[in-house]
């Protein structure tokens, strides 16, 4: 299906039909409770929470780059409620059209609504230029 794929276009017949209602079925999109799960994704799962049951004992940084509202329960509301819940954790977003966050949460996360690889880029410069200024200060 990849191989034919054109324009990130599938070729309507190589869509597949649902076996009950004989509809367009979707490919591996997460969108209703219809969504079959890849092999192994419970593993990964579990060994994702470790982790951040791990790293939120300390101060966090989640950064997120344009997510939206498409499957908001897979990023955005999750890393919302841990920066909420865990006042040592913040959140860094990157997005032109949803840079706002919830109520209550203004003080864990800062958003810029800028072109995202101009933002870095400028943000990095601003760094360079700090830490070149420290070590300067440091050797004189």
């Amino acid at each position: 299906m990849v191989l034919q794929t054109k324009n990130c276009q599938i070729p309507t017949p190589l869509v597949q039909k649902c076996p009950v209602c004989g509809g367009k079925m979707d490919v591996h999109v997460r969108k209703d409770q219809c969504f079959i799960e890849t092999k192994g994704r419970e593993h990964y799962q579990n060994q994702y929470k470790k982790f951040l049951k791990k790293a939120l004992k300390h101060k966090v940084v989640f950064l997120e780059f344009g997510v939206g509202f498409n499957t908001p329960g897979i990023i955005r509301y999750p890393f919302e409620r841990m920066v909420y819940q865990h006042r040592n954790a913040k959140l860094i977003r990157f997005n032109k059209d949803y840079d706002f966050c919830i109520a209550g949460n203004e003080d864990n996360v800062i958003s810029f609504n800028e072109d995202i690889l101009k933002t870095l880029n400028e943000l990095s410069n601003d760094i360079f230029v700090k830490e070149e200024s420290s070590w300067m200060q440091m050797n004189y």
